[in-house]
């Protein structure tokens, strides 16, 4: 698409794509001059950053074409977002700018960049327009049918591995317990062995309860029916628990499990049993995939504002085209039937979600294959529980945790359109000290945006009239000085990784499913306005 383009429409032609999971990828860059491409194939290390005033992340985020037809050199400044990539812009001599979105079914698959450079004496006007737009919307529908038949032929992939997966691990601990007990049942197992069989029918029974939990767990994720009870968790002696309780398995496997926990570390706001649930799936992952004589190290200490858990290991490590993937769902590097290691390939997929709701990141590190793995998680830390203990009774109330202090004096502008959802959110806002506008509709935000720009917008997606999305395309179609920029988090019913998709896609940086929790709502505000700040 981007050779079709030059010279005859373009000087240098640019194609940028979504993926899946949000993150936008430059897939070609052509130059009319080839002696000029390995000029231009430098743009290949600069993407547009969603959100940002970059033309190609503008046309993205409104679905509307961009042009620029003279750059002044403020206008190259808001063009690039490093001096290396101002570097690239300069020496191409780009002075003129069409940015077309890819829209194919409603949805924003990336955008065509077409530019024109000094040299050439070619000026874009609005008569290059529909050119480019359709040039635009035939390669939105070339990559569409591209990636509806990749994704199709992936799933019915993935589906068969995971059949065969699914049954391979259900049927083997019910081979041993029918085994077992048929013997039992016969009088055929000596007296010297039948407590030995027991308890081989209790351990297979349970990692059979353990496999059919993480496929409910999945089902919860992808549903968004998971829910977490939030209340002020000590972060180090849950992990120092969790190594505990799992140093008995390193032994049995020759592996040594050793631990560096900070006791000091601090609190986060959090649901301690999913909290366990993945320092548990992290642990066992490391030392599934570690040889005997190997070394599984479990740390947690505080990295500023955050807590940090590593679980770094020294066996069979990850190979570089299977890093990107390895919190997918469903996913194993060795997916086939003659897999060396067992279980459904969730674990990590159900530790990204749970990281996530928390409101951290997780990240995956490995030197290649043969070289270990490390995998580290960043949790907000509650730095004020202001003296409340947790007196662990049944029945009783969660205590609300103390309002984290990144929120105290910021101005929020919540969107909403249900009267008592958005008299809640406000109340959980105003209770951590935030200062907070609301509206019942896109059009009255905006209105309210022109007379007081807020540090955080939290919106419902479902509004009536103009829904979230399109409030946000608005927004991002502003200027900063406007409130092109403000951080904004969608609090919406619309659950699942597209919905999430559609919302970043639109200008939201982070996506929370209702029901929310008080505490969570907050958590999650207070990652949000921290990762802006850096």
């Amino acid at each position: 698409m981007t050779r079709v383009c030059v010279p005859d429409l373009a000087d240098v032609a640019v194609l940028d794509v979504v993926d899946e999971d949000g993150q936008v990828r430059r897939v070609s860059v052509a130059h009319r001059d080839q002696a000029k491409e390995v000029l231009a194939n430098g743009l290949r290390r600069f993407p547009p950053q969603l959100g940002s005033t970059q033309p190609a992340a503008r046309a993205m985020a409104t679905g509307a074409t961009v042009l620029i037809a003279d750059m002044p050199h403020e206008e190259v400044e808001r063009l690039v977002h490093t001096s290396e990539h101002g570097a690239v812009v300069e020496a191409l001599q780009m002075r003129s700018l069409i940015a077309a979105p890819l829209i194919s079914r409603g949805r924003t698959l990336g955008a065509l960049s077409l530019c024109a450079t000094t040299d050439s004496g070619r000026r874009f006007t609005t008569a290059d327009l529909p050119v480019a737009e359709e040039l635009a919307r035939r390669a939105a529908l070339a990559v569409d049918n591209a990636r509806l038949l990749h994704a199709a032929e992936a799933a019915n992939r993935l589906k068969d591995e995971f059949l065969a997966t699914v049954s391979h691990e259900l049927r083997t601990p019910l081979n041993v317990m029918l085994g077992w007990l048929e013997m039992l049942r016969r009088g055929t197992v000596p007296a010297e062995k039948q407590a030995r069989a027991l308890e081989t029918i209790e351990r297979n029974a349970r990692a059979q309860a353990r496999l059919i939990e993480d496929l409910l767990d999945v089902s919860r994720i992808i549903s968004g029916k998971l829910r977490l009870d939030f209340a002020p968790v000590e972060l180090a002696s849950l992990a120092e628990g969790v190594v505990e309780s799992m140093r008995p398995a390193a032994e049995q496997r020759g592996l040594a499990l050793t631990s560096s926990i900070d006791p000091a570390a601090g609190h986060v706001a959090g649901d301690a049993s999913r909290l366990a649930q993945m320092v548990t799936n992290l642990v066992g992952n490391a030392l599934k995939f570690t040889e005997r004589g190997g070394r599984v190290a479990v740390s947690l200490a505080r990295a500023g504002d955050k807590l940090e858990l590593r679980v770094a290991d020294d066996g069979r490590g990850i190979a570089p085209e299977f890093l990107p993937r390895v919190f997918d769902r469903f996913r194993q590097a060795d997916g086939r039937g003659d897999r060396a290691h067992g279980g459904l390939g969730l674990g990590l997929a159900i530790v990204r979600q749970l990281v996530e709701l928390h409101g951290g990141q997780v990240e995956a590190q490995s030197a290649g294959e043969g070289k270990g793995a490390t995998f580290v998680v960043r949790l907000p830390r509650a730095l004020e529980l202001g003296g409340r203990q947790l007196d662990g009774r049944q029945g009783s109330a969660a205590p609300m945790l103390a309002a984290p202090p990144e929120l105290k004096g910021r101005r929020a502008l919540v969107v909403e359109d249900e009267a008592d959802a958005r008299e809640m959110v406000a109340a959980a806002l105003e209770r951590s000290g935030m200062k907070v506008t609301a509206a019942a509709t896109a059009e009255a935000a905006l209105e309210t945006l022109r007379a007081d720009l807020p540090d955080v917008i939290i919106s419902d997606i479902g509004l009536p009239g103009m829904d979230g999305h399109a409030f946000l395309r608005h927004l991002r179609a502003l200027p900063a000085s406007q409130g092109g920029a403000i951080p904004a988090l969608a609090l919406t019913a619309f659950a699942g990784p597209e919905q999430r998709t559609r919302a970043l896609l639109a200008g939201f940086q982070m996506h929370l499913t209702k029901p929310a929790s008080p505490d969570e709502l907050l958590v999650v505000l207070a990652s949000l306005l921290s990762r802006q700040a850096n």
